[in-house]
């Protein structure tokens, strides 16, 4: 009598087979980037949930581990030792589109992890179509999930990112009084010319309503345990990263306690809610979430507009009116954690419909 395997044994006992019964691996394709990348630690995330609940996991890489992704229970392989195989998941992420032949050709079940919407169009060669590859897509935010059906007429269920509140969280008593000294905390290396612009502007309001000048914190080059001790020590935190599929530093210095002020980046509204009365909104409409107004936003490049933010937001700092959109936004955080995130993903890789 031939064998039934696993799988069999677990069908005729009736029952639906467990992870560790399913002869599924999954294979994320890991870019060889030089420095840390948070889409990357996001995928590392993920790998690591598969792995806790069983299912078999590996990263390949073409290159070496992009820096910053540690993950070592979970083999690392190359494109050559992978042995890729029909019914392997591989995953690639949204602007590695070329590293989807290996799985194509192996006649895996590909799937597209859409991490920021702005890569999606265009980086295609012109004879070639996202629908016409006979693969899967998964979205970073509802934003993001929104975008590929809209432009590309495909399901992208949603899996998030998840915010480590055990790094990221408030410290009240680090912050000096604002009135003494405004802390500001922005991220250099995001739109860098518009941080400037937005800073003097905001500096000119400032000198013309005769207030003390704010200090700026960059935060630059650190890692996450120093962003995290930076941003407790924060009043402010200028987000000016866009296009953005979801946008972390916001959402971290709102677990800091930081108000947040400036832009979106579009995938922020995943969990960005607007403070300001006839302040911007985006044209789509915004799901129903478990928190208020958390912070005050402008259209993405609109510097004036986000300066004026910014003003709004010390405004309510320095008048003692931002309690409720700071809890808000630690609210909002504390809403995307790990055992969300990763009920989402085994959700996903456990729909049978969608990896067909």
């Amino acid at each position: 009598m031939a064998s039934r395997g696993r799988h069999g044994d677990a069908l005729l006992a009736g029952r639906m087979p467990s992870p560790r019964e399913l002869p599924v691996r999954t294979c994320f394709f890991c870019p060889p980037l030089r420095k840390p990348s948070g889409g990357m630690a996001v995928m590392a995330q993920l790998a690591a949930h598969l792995h806790a609940a069983g299912w078999p996991v590996a990263f390949v890489v073409n290159g070496e581990m992009p820096p910053g992704v540690s993950a070592p229970d979970i083999p690392v392989l190359t494109l050559q030792t992978a042995a890729l195989a029909p019914g392997d998941r591989w995953i690639v992420p949204e602007g590695w589109p070329a590293l989807l032949a290996p799985g194509l050709q192996a006649r895996c079940r590909c799937a597209v992890y859409v991490q920021n919407w702005a890569f999606v169009h265009g980086i295609l060669p012109e004879t070639v179509e996202w629908q016409k590859l006979g693969l899967r897509m998964f979205a970073v935010s509802s934003p993001v999930a929104l975008f590929v059906r809209e432009t590309l007429g495909l399901a992208a269920p949603i899996v998030r990112p998840a915010i480590d509140t055990g790094l990221f969280s408030p410290a009240p008593e680090l912050r000096p009084d604002p009135a003494e000294e405004l802390r500001i905390a922005w991220m250099p290396r995001k739109n860098r010319h518009l941080a400037v612009q937005i800073r003097r502007i905001f500096e000119s309001l400032v000198a013309r309503a005769g207030r003390k000048p704010p200090v700026w914190i960059p935060i630059e080059n650190l890692p996450a345990a120093d962003v995290a001790g930076v941003l407790r020590t924060a009043h402010v935190f200028l987000a000016t990263g866009f296009p953005e599929g979801f946008g972390l530093p916001p959402l971290e210095a709102m677990a800091c306690g930081c108000l947040v002020a400036g832009f979106s980046g579009m995938g922020g509204w995943d969990y960005m809610r607007q403070a300001l009365p006839r302040g911007f909104r985006p044209w789509f409409d915004l799901p129903e979430v478990p928190w208020g107004a958390n912070g005050f936003f402008a259209a993405d490049g609109d510097v004036w507009g986000a300066a004026m933010a910014l003003g709004a937001a010390c405004d309510r700092l320095l008048g003692g009116t931002a309690v409720e959109i700071v809890e808000a936004g630690i609210t909002a955080a504390r809403w995307y954690s790990s055992t969300r995130q990763r009920e989402e993903l085994l959700g996903l890789w456990q729909e049978q419909s969608y990896w067909r």
